[in-house]
């Protein structure tokens, strides 16, 4: 809050590495204490009927100096508090909780899941294993049942991004997630081998927790082609991401507007091509600010409430009690200003809803396409699109009439960001054109100027992918 009290405060350590006071350790009374809050929590949702399909560990455990709630973790801290407490406490009490590690920006994934996933056989430290009460080994990874990623960046501005920055990452961790599940299925065989041998089962079986497949640990003859493997791969998960500052509505621009639908549409594609299994809007409803926050952090949402403006309500305040942001001065919501019928003529929010008391953004319509025909269990195929049947006229976010680019003002390719090459889409973040012996695109600057960017030279190394720089500083 304010005080930067965090809601743990009574069991805070130091803010680094670790967060719980006296570590994550099996002697722990704190992480042990926090493990049964996750209980409680989940038992609070179930009083009501709802029935809770996931947790993660920690949101953000590499964010340490936040504004809001948080608890720091490192890859080992989070490893122990999953070993020795969290994982044996909901699997007991909720087994069909799924638990997701990280949760953070997916720059750093990699590293994370390279620890979390690595080996244990190579790796020689005692700590690395837990038991549990009747002397049993016990192992993290019985307890990990895939991984979370935000669509942030620790980059600046990481809130006006395309969706493109650490897309190769979801790349790479899903090429970690189908090695790590290979390898613990041919541990699994090994196993199996030695049962066969006619060992004692005590001395030979190992659990391995394959919750996500319909093959039970002790079937002979399990399947190790590459469609079986990656159908039992850890699940991983895009779990956060908005658009920041303000909201549509506020702001009043139309480009603005649907430059941030567009935005998700492209990182949704991006993100499930890459290898993820689905995608959390991180706000469905909020307040014409982007509120209510109490860090003032005020973001975006498909759907803005404005129920003063509904037609059965006769008075209404404009921001709700529980909104204690003040305007300051110069500051407007634009969108107030607007009849409903301009909003829909100029910013393509329907006025039936307004009449209702809620903006419906383009967003709304750019993430429920997804929602809607992207089903539970559907399967992304890789295909290569020459061109498109129609030509040049025919792409998606390009006018109709248009040869030039479509899509808003873009002011994100820019230095530092990451390559993505779409071309039959038709938007300007992905109209490319070769000059100067340079794969180019462009970027407006805040005077509608367009400014040159092309690819780097060499591969980023944290990100695994190749990043815009600006023209004049790249030869071809």
């Amino acid at each position: 809050d304010k005080n930067n009290v965090s809601h743990a405060s009574r069991m805070d350590g130091t803010a680094t590495p670790e967060c719980l006071k006296d570590g994550t350790g099996p002697e722990s009374k704190y992480a042990l204490s926090w493990a049964n809050y996750f209980h409680s929590f989940l038992n609070a949702y179930k009083s009501h009927g709802i029935d809770i399909w996931a947790v993660t560990v920690q949101n953000a455990p590499v964010n340490v100096d936040a504004q809001w709630e948080g608890c720091a973790f490192s890859p080992s801290s989070e490893e122990e508090f999953i070993m020795h407490h969290l994982g044996p406490i909901l699997r007991e009490s909720y087994p069909d909780v799924n638990i997701l590690v990280y949760d953070a920006n997916r720059e750093h994934a990699v590293e994370w899941m390279n620890y979390l996933w690595r080996d244990r056989n190579l790796d020689e430290k005692e700590e690395n294993l837990g038991s549990d009460g009747d002397g049993d080994r016990i192992n993290a990874l019985d307890f990990m049942d895939g991984v979370a990623m935000q669509w942030y960046s620790d980059a600046k501005p990481s809130h006006m991004l395309d969706g493109a920055l650490g897309t190769p990452n979801m790349h790479r961790v899903a090429e970690m997630a189908y090695f790590y599940q290979k390898r613990k299925e041919e541990n699994m065989k090994k196993e199996e081998k030695e049962r066969e041998k006619g060992l004692e089962e005590q001395e030979t079986t190992k659990s391995y927790n394959l919750r996500h497949s319909s093959i039970d640990s002790t079937t002979t003859g399990i399947m190790d082609d590459n469609d079986s493997i990656m159908e039992r791969m850890p699940i991983l998960l895009d779990t956060e991401a908005t658009h920041c500052s303000s909201t549509g509505y506020a702001i009043g621009d139309i480009d603005v507007s649907w430059y941030r639908a567009e935005r998700n549409g492209h990182a949704i594609l991006a993100q499930l091509a890459a290898g993820s299994n689905g995608w959390i809007e991180y706000n469905m409803v909020l307040d014409p600010i982007g509120g209510p926050n109490h860090v003032e952090n005020f973001c975006d949402a498909p759907i803005v409430a404005v129920p003063h403006r509904a037609q059965s309500v006769v008075e209404f305040q404009l921001m709700p009690d529980f909104e204690h942001y003040q305007l300051k001065e110069g500051e407007v919501i634009m969108g107030e200003y607007e009849t409903k019928f301009t909003l829909g003529s100029k910013m393509g929010y329907p006025p039936s809803y307004i009449d209702a008391g809620i903006v419906v953004q383009p967003m709304f319509y750019y993430t429920g396409h997804f929602s809607r025909y992207v089903r539970p269990g559907s399967t992304p195929l890789m295909a290569l699109v020459g061109e498109s049947p129609g030509g040049a006229m025919s792409r998606t976010f390009r006018p109709v009439g248009k040869t030039s680019p479509g899509g808003g003002n873009n002011n994100n390719a820019r230095e530092g960001i990451e390559v993505t090459v779409w071309p039959c889409e038709g938007s300007t973040r992905q109209h490319w054109t070769m000059a100067n012996e340079q794969l180019q695109t462009y970027r407006l600057n805040g005077y509608g100027e367009q400014l040159c960017v092309t690819l780097r030279d060499s591969v980023d190394v944290s990100l695994g992918g190749i990043l815009l720089t600006d023209c004049k500083t790249e030869g071809p």
